[in-house]
């Protein structure tokens, strides 16, 4: 305060204009809560620091940690109600002396250049993750699937495009499963499992749904399936004169062209359902690698986010490689 020189401000207006116009705050606190203007209920360095958060800035707060070094008065109760308060959005450090202080704001200060995300708390994270999402997600949702790209496409381009363009998993099963029990319940034979694929809901886990398709096409089904979709097969090449008649049983001859038609489709579908529930469909997730504060997840999770998607994120120990739930 005392190197402002003169302003047509009084002492808080020209504090908190000052906390305005800076990049950074470096707030430095020992045992005295400081002057508290006529009508106020906290100090100008409180109000400061309030100030600062409101408008978004970063604060490197630093608190003296020897008694004997700094004054003390009958404010410190409320110093120390303050600085507690700090302590709850903030992480702070301590210092000891003017050089011990000097070390570590210039050591923030280097950290800061890098990136380093010091002086935010969660709250000014979760805002600035808000408003970076309804900025960006929709813009670089746009481009990924139009196929707009720079001069140099990014390697994960394809593959993120592909990703936001695929129907969702459960949207999928759906379909298939719907597929299936029209062509099922046009197969005498097959009613039952038409029965059975109808009572599968597609809203269910993941697991749980494959669980009911193992369970549902089970290895005798299928190979029954096989055998049927084979002899139709076979006697597709009996017209072509690829066999003999004694090749087809007279049961496969019978069938109306409507039944072998539905028997070639739930082949079909029941071939993309086995698959689905044995073999993971990695094409309808996105793996991510990334390390703790890389921001990709956060990336990931505002555009699932803007696009009506879920994420679900498994943090990996360091040592074990196993998820932490």
């Amino acid at each position: 305060m005392e190197k402002m020189g003169a302003l047509p401000a009084d002492a808080t207006e020209a504090s908190l204009d000052g906390v305005a116009k800076c990049d950074i705050v470096v707030g430095l606190y020992a045992f005295r809560h400081g002057h508290v203007p006529d009508g106020a209920t906290t100090s100008v360095t409180e109000q400061e620091f309030d100030h600062a958060r409101k408008l978004g800035k970063r604060c490197l707060c630093y608190m003296a940690s020897d008694r004997d070094e700094f004054p003390v008065d009958a404010t410190e109760a409320a110093a120390e109600a303050f600085k507690q308060r700090i302590a709850k959005w903030l992480v702070r450090d301590t210092f000891t002396t003017p050089d011990d202080l000097a070390s570590k704001v210039s050591a923030d200060m280097a950290k800061l250049l890098l990136g380093s995300p010091l002086g935010v708390t969660a709250d000014d994270v979760r805002t600035r993750w808000g408003s970076w999402q309804q900025r960006e997600a929709g813009r670089l949702r746009e481009e990924a699937l139009l196929g707009r790209t720079g001069s140099i496409a990014h390697p994960l381009r394809n593959a993120w495009r592909s990703f936001l363009q695929a129907k969702p998993w459960h949207t999928w099963l759906a379909d298939e499963l719907q597929e299936a029990q029209r062509s099922a319940a046009n197969i005498p034979e097959f009613e039952d499992l038409a029965c059975d694929l109808q009572s599968i809901d597609p809203a269910r886990r993941y697991v749980d749904c494959c669980a009911d398709l193992r369970r549902f096409i089970s290895p005798d089904v299928h190979d029954r399936l096989r055998e049927l979709h084979r002899a139709i097969d076979d006697d597709a090449r009996d017209h072509r004169g690829d066999e003999g008649d004694e090749a087809i049983e007279p049961a496969y001859k019978a069938m109306t062209p409507e039944v072998r038609n539905s028997i070639r489709a739930l082949y079909e579908s029941l071939r993309r359902l086995r698959r689905a529930a044995e073999h993971p469909a990695y094409g309808r997730c996105f793996l991510l690698t990334a390390g703790i504060g890389d921001g990709k997840t956060h990336f990931l999770a505002s555009m699932l986010a803007e696009g009506g998607g879920g994420a679900l994120v498994l943090p990996l120990h360091a040592d074990s490689r196993t998820p932490l739930v």
